[in-house]
């Protein structure tokens, strides 16, 4: 009988800590490469929608310079803002092991573009991360749709 009361507390735990760890939200991430197709060219982008919940009062977002493809001369940028405006703006480069500082912005509920771009010629690899923040600091759930991949 005690075993079974044991089982029991211990399944309950379990479901509950799971039911908290997909609450718990996180910074959302996209990983991508700018290739220059059919020939080497700065004019490569990927274009990222992400829609922040009602409760968002900040958005924030960051780029780290993946080293996989190796293009020591440029710099990964990443953009973001609404309405077709880009509001906020930060780069990183190989040279360093870390993400770029993050950028944040007031925000509201709505829909925003996030633009990745990058400074000299040749393919290059990133990681963007994109964050809605209540007035709490905590990351509200959103995602990360693609919409160009140049």
């Amino acid at each position: 009988m005690i075993f079974k009361t044991v089982k029991t507390m211990a399944m309950a735990f379990t479901l509950l800590a799971g039911v908290v760890a997909s609450l718990t939200a996180e910074a959302v991430v996209a990983s991508g490469t700018l290739a220059n197709v059919p020939s080497p060219s700065l004019a490569a982008v990927d274009s990222w929608r992400f829609t922040c919940p009602a409760g968002t009062v900040q958005v924030r977002a960051r780029i780290m310079d993946n080293t996989a493809i190796v293009n020591t001369p440029a710099n990964v940028y990443v953009s973001f803002g609404k309405d077709a405006t880009s509001s906020a703006f930060t780069f990183d480069s190989e040279s360093t092991t870390t993400s770029s500082p993050w950028v944040t912005r007031t925000a509201t509920a709505t829909t925003y573009a996030l633009v990745v771009s990058k400074s000299a010629i040749n393919a290059d690899d990133y990681t963007a991360e994109v964050e809605c923040l209540n007035s709490s600091s905590v990351a509200l759930p959103t995602r990360l749709l693609p919409q160009i991949n140049e």
